[in-house]
């Protein structure tokens, strides 16, 4: 049977002008939470209670930590949170006042003044020492939601932001970029510092003069290395994630920019009374909307909170406002168990991580197989850097890249990589490279799905052979404007026979034919041709008869195994 000719992988590449595959699909994501007691610190036994609840460890612990080490009872930096996440694979992400206390801003503040002025040089100088030593990369998210929260009057020295938004905004990047250069000098390198507005800044929708005005407050690409926003559905009104402006305003001005993104913090109120609740449907939007609309948002953090001021306006409301129950937890456990959601700290944290190409979960990967790497400062301002790999032999080999950028690389990992423990280096040009590890094996199918995510329907194609022994061709998915793709159904005829194009990265090194196979819902069936696909370097190809017996399944669960290891699963549909 012939290889089709079909160019369906514009679905999981983005094509340069000389045909070479340079970007493959979105990165898995990183799910965090606060569980927020107000006036207290979250109690180590409280955010182990939450990961239990949704039945896995989280990537992220967002803290929230005062302007001075000595702060009650949460001063920065929490050197024995951090020391505790890190025993437990999680990144910290400090969210960091400028209040002196944050259970009583009337306490007083750092203003922008004099942060810049230098008065509390000798502090962070110490707070750099301090972060600098722990041994592992934090997230710090520095004066967040800088123009509406109730100590940025006091920040802004003693001016309302709105009174003069450009001033404000050129007091708020003088006092970050005095924070970060006074850090940097110390050594503290291993900080991430994460830009967090509300998304109304960003939107008009939501009452901002500008939709611009990020631009007043926005430090500069090197002085940030992960953009975010926060936003909630604060109210009794059950609203769409996915369709929120908000959102949408803010994704389109930063996604260009090729920095990670994140919801820093959102939630929704559950509400018993409403069927869909409005948490419900939140969290539900959030599961669809980030794999297929927003693949550059890499984290989200939900705020976890009991009750809230926002509801006094609903006197029937009955329900215990952000905190996760019911339904809205059976939604967010199925959100966090998606592989699609189970992204490690060590990409929160920037350290590298890479990944099948195809199915972008953590494992093995196979010699002469399509990678992505996930980070950040992974490559120059310009996108150059060079990737090495070196397994058991020690010997440094070239990863032959496709795609470049800060954040995510793509690149073919050399044909002689032996089995066993891999490390690899990528070094930004002029910049300091950062290392990582993988396992190598002669074969690790994975299998691309057509929204680019590892998951849910296939980007493959169908040929079906009639009676007569003319053929056509189809693919089995369907993609709408705006909306994830979709199975389309294929047909199985009494007289003809159906085969299944699949594409995938890692199988080609199977040892046979006869040991591989591919399963339909749990039903094994040996394939015509398994091996390269021949056009575009690294790319596999898997040809199957659909069985006859499908006839009327429905969506249907497809793997590949090869010499006993399993792909991914995607589906397809069968009428």
């Amino acid at each position: 049977m012939a290889k089709p000719d079909r160019l369906i992988f514009t679905l999981i590449y983005l094509f340069a002008t000389n045909g070479v595959l340079i970007a493959a699909g979105a990165p898995p994501v990183m799910i965090g939470a606060h569980i927020d007691t107000p006036g207290a610190k979250t109690a180590y036994s409280d955010f182990q209670a939450f990961e239990a609840a949704i039945g896995r460890p989280l990537a992220i612990d967002s803290d929230y930590e005062d302007w001075m080490p000595t702060s009650s009872p949460s001063g920065f930096p929490d050197l024995a949170r951090i020391a505790w996440d890190k025993a437990a694979g999680r990144a910290t992400m400090i969210s960091w006042r400028t209040d002196f206390l944050g259970a009583d801003p009337t306490a007083g503040c750092a203003t922008a003044a004099d942060i810049v002025a230098g008065k509390y040089d000798t502090q962070l100088a110490g707070q750099a020492t301090s972060i600098a030593g722990v041994g592992v990369n934090v997230l710090v998210r520095w004066h967040y939601e800088m123009t509406d929260n109730n100590d940025d009057t006091c920040f802004n020295n003693g001016v309302p932001v709105s009174s003069n938004l450009v001033q404000a905004g050129q007091n708020y990047v003088a006092a970050w970029k005095h924070i970060v250069d006074l850090f940097r000098a110390r050594g503290a390198n291993n900080v991430r510092w994460v830009w967090a507005p509300s998304a109304n800044l960003f939107s008009t929708n939501s009452g901002a003069v500008d939709p611009t005005t990020w631009t007043y407050f926005y430090p500069g690409d090197s002085y940030v290395d992960w953009i975010a926003c926060d936003h909630y559905n604060k109210g009794d009104t059950a609203q769409d994630f996915a369709a929120d402006p908000n959102i949408a305003d803010f994704y389109s001005q930063m996604s260009p920019r090729g920095k990670p993104l994140m919801i820093s913090e959102t939630a929704a109120n559950n509400d018993p009374k409403q069927n869909p609740d409005p948490q419900t449907t939140w969290v539900t939007a959030i599961h669809s909307a980030l794999p297929t609309l927003y693949p550059a948002i890499r984290a989200f953090i939900w705020w976890n909170e009991a009750g809230s001021a926002y509801l006094n306006q609903y006197p029937d409301y009955g329900g215990t406002g952000y905190q996760l129950v019911g339904r809205g937890l059976a939604a967010f456990k199925s959100l966090a168990n998606d592989p699609y959601f189970g992204a490690s700290s060590g990409v929160a944290s920037g350290g590298p991580q890479l990944v099948s190409a195809a199915s972008l979960q953590p494992g093995a990967n196979a010699p002469n197989s399509l990678i992505s790497i996930f980070g950040t400062g992974l490559s120059s301002a310009s996108g150059a850097a060079s990737v090495t790999v070196s397994d058991s032999s020690g010997k440094p080999q070239p990863m032959t890249t496709l795609y470049v950028s800060q954040s995510q690389i793509n690149a073919l990992l050399p044909a002689a990589l032996s089995s066993g423990p891999v490390t690899f280096s990528v070094a930004p040009a002029g910049g300091s490279a950062v290392n990582g590890a993988f396992a190598a094996a002669p074969v690790a199918p994975g299998l691309f799905a057509a929204n680019a995510n590892g998951t849910g329907v296939a980007a493959g194609e169908i040929t079906v052979v009639h009676a007569d022994g003319t053929t056509t061709s189809d693919v089995v998915f369907t993609c709408p404007t705006n909306s994830p793709c979709a199975t389309k159904p294929v047909a199985l005829g009494a007289v003809n026979t159906v085969y299944l194009i699949l594409y995938g990265t890692g199988i080609r090194n199977r040892s046979s034919l006869a040991n591989t196979s591919v399963s339909f819902n749990g039903k094994a069936v040996t394939p015509i041709y398994a091996g390269p696909q021949n056009q575009f370097a690294g790319l596999d190809q898997v040809n199957v008869a659909i069985p006859a017996s499908l006839a009327g399944s429905g969506t249907v669960n497809v793997t590949v195994t090869a010499d006993g290891v399993s792909s991914n699963a995607v589906t397809i549909a069968v009428q």
